[in-house]
C-alpha cells in the first residue's frame, strides 16, 4: 500500500467517503430505532456501531493508501451492498429498512420510492 500525498486522493474515493459517511450515520439511528423494538443484544449494538459509525473511515483509509485506489473503491461498493444485506435479512426484511437504499428525492419533485 502506498501513502498517497494529501489532496491526491481518487475523486471517487473522497465522494464516497463523504455520501458513505452521512449515509451511514443516518441509517445507524433508523437501524438503531428499528432493533430498539426489539431489545437487541449488546453484542447487535456493539455491530451496528462498527459497521456503520466506524467501518466507512476503515474504507477511506485503506482506499486512499492503496496502489489502485478506484479498484479499492470499486469493492468497498460492493462490500457495502453485502453487509447491508446482512443487515436487512438479520432484521426480517422490514419493508422500511428494505426499501429505504432504493429511495431518491428527484429535484423539483417530491420523495419517492423507486
Amino acid at each position: 500500500m502506498a501513502n498517497p500525498p494529501s489532496g491526491n486522493v481518487h475523486w471517487m474515493v473522497r465522494l464516497n467517503y463523504r455520501n458513505r459517511s452521512l449515509s451511514f450515520l443516518l441509517l445507524f439511528g433508523v437501524l438503531g430505532l428499528h432493533l430498539a423494538e426489539h431489545d437487541p443484544s449488546v453484542v447487535t449494538w456493539l455491530l451496528l456501531g462498527l459497521q456503520f459509525l466506524i467501518y466507512p473511515h476503515i474504507l477511506y483509509w485503506l482506499a486512499a493508501r492503496s496502489n489502485n485506489m478506484f479498484r479499492a473503491e470499486s469493492r468497498s461498493m460492493l462490500l457495502d451492498a453485502a453487509l447491508l444485506g446482512c443487515w436487512v435479512s438479520v432484521m426480517g426484511f422490514p419493508f422500511r429498512i428494505g426499501h429505504l437504499p432504493h429511495a431518491r428525492y428527484d429535484a423539483g419533485s417530491t420523495f419517492r420510492l423507486c
